[in-house]
């Protein structure tokens, strides 16, 4: 859920960026007084909001799908297909993020995976005509629901500021375990009629509010405990055997700094290969990369796109090696093992049950909130190559693994959605109380 603050850095990286940087500040700053009143108003104007959406038959929910990546929503709009006092629809639009040919890309990647499941959806950009949507004329929904807590990512018409008289949800794609207050504690936060969590440790060490907060599980909880059944193995053949141990290894994109700089890829990328591709016949690898980290290595001044091409097609071409790029549940429940330095597969893998190895820097506990510590807390940890080996030999290859027990419990108490519900049904019933 960095995404945002990654931006920010790479913008600042340049003095051009800089500048432009300082401009939007100071801009943000000016207007701040009438913002923070529009706020206010907005706020004390939710219970009103509430009380006419509570008499309403029919409640349309509009979800603004931006990149699989991102998208959590299965379970929740296939519940409200089914419910007769939902009537939901999900409107494409990739991230402006990016620059306009990455929103296009999204956008595409997007429609292809809701046509794959068979979902009806609708595109906010016409390449026809070159315009976008009138949501408010074509579909006038009565709640607007995000998977990002960030402005700027959408067409400022689809902003929730440009939806005064409306409602607004907040549901997390991620898990949440950090806790810097820029990420968790934004307008689309503070001002949303709900937002979304999985367990009371993550308001610990934290920012988050718990005015508007309910918890009802995660999304992505969701996901894992539907696919735990039949999971579809992405492994090559070569990991089918059954004396093979099926590693991940997922770098996070934060080579560049900033306040989340998890990533330890620059430091280890190449030893990493080079001990994966000597495993061969022991262990199968697959290289997991956060999707932002091929932008952030095509954009470093040590690797640009060349060498960036290159060291992927390294991880997809050798026989006990391979890349994974789009969605990775089924990647993970079929696994053996996870090492990664990112933020939400701090709990997400836990899910599984499997062993897991976290890359750290100094004070990384300094950035989680008190989901995130109990999570990270269950991880094996390292640094270095030498610590690497050591886990997939002694924990991965031997079994060697004495916190299994904890993990479970941690699953059972922590992960696993309350009420014996699934996330998405607490969300229709939270939604259903009609509470301010």
């Amino acid at each position: 859920m960095d995404d945002r603050q990654s931006w920010i850095e790479r913008l600042k990286a340049s003095p051009a960026g800089r500048a432009e940087y300082r401009l939007k500040c100071w801009l943000r700053q000016l207007c701040a007084p009438v913002r923070d009143w529009r706020d206010e108003r907005y706020i004390r104007s939710i219970p009103t909001k509430v009380e006419i959406l509570s008499r309403k038959p029919t409640v349309r929910v509009l979800f603004f799908a931006m990149h699989p990546a991102y998208w959590r929503s299965d379970t929740l709009y296939k519940l409200m297909l089914e419910h007769p006092r939902f009537s939901p629809e999900i409107l494409v639009c990739g991230s402006l993020e990016h620059g306009k040919a990455a929103m296009k890309r999204d956008t595409e990647l997007m429609c292809r995976h809701l046509k794959e499941k068979g979902y009806s959806y609708r595109c906010a950009f016409d390449e026809r005509t070159g315009r976008w949507m009138d949501v408010r004329k074509e579909i006038n929904p009565d709640i607007l629901l995000y998977a990002k807590p960030y402005e700027g990512l959408l067409p400022a018409a689809y902003e929730f500021d440009r939806f005064p008289d409306k409602l607004f949800i907040y549901q997390p794609y991620a898990m949440q375990t950090t806790n810097p207050p820029e990420l968790c504690n934004t307008r689309y936060c503070r001002l949303s009629w709900m937002q979304f969590y999985e367990n009371e440790l993550v308001f610990q060490h934290s920012t988050i509010q718990r005015r508007n907060s309910r918890i009802t599980g995660s999304s992505k909880a969701d996901v894992f405990l539907e696919h735990a059944a039949h999971p579809v193995s992405p492994w090559k053949p070569s990991a089918e055997h059954t004396t093979v141990k099926r590693v991940i290894w997922a770098p996070h994109h934060s080579i560049g700094g900033g306040s989340l700089a998890y990533s330890n890829f620059l430091t280890l990328a190449d030893d990493f290969l080079d001990m994966a591709k000597r495993l061969k016949g022991r262990m199968q690898f697959a290289f997991k990369p956060h999707p932002l980290l091929r932008r952030m290595l095509y954009e470093h001044k040590l690797w640009g796109r060349e060498r960036t091409d290159r060291y992927y097609r390294a991880w997809a071409e050798e026989p006990n090696l391979q890349l994974e790029e789009t969605d990775y549940v089924d990647l993970f429940l079929t696994s053996d093992a996870l090492i990664h330095d990112c933020g939400s597969f701090t709990a997400e893998y836990l899910m599984t049950g499997k062993p897991v190895m976290y890359l750290a820097k100094e004070h990384h506990d300094d950035t989680l909130n008190g989901f995130g510590v109990a999570a990270y807390s269950l991880h094996y940890q390292g640094s270095s190559m030498q610590d690497v080996e050591r886990f997939l030999y002694e924990v991965v290859e031997e079994g060697n693994d004495p916190m299994a027990v904890r993990r479970n419990d941690f699953c059972r108490r922590y992960l696993l959605p309350p009420n014996n519900k699934k996330a998405a049904e607490n969300m229709i019933d939270e939604i259903l109380k009609f509470k301010p």
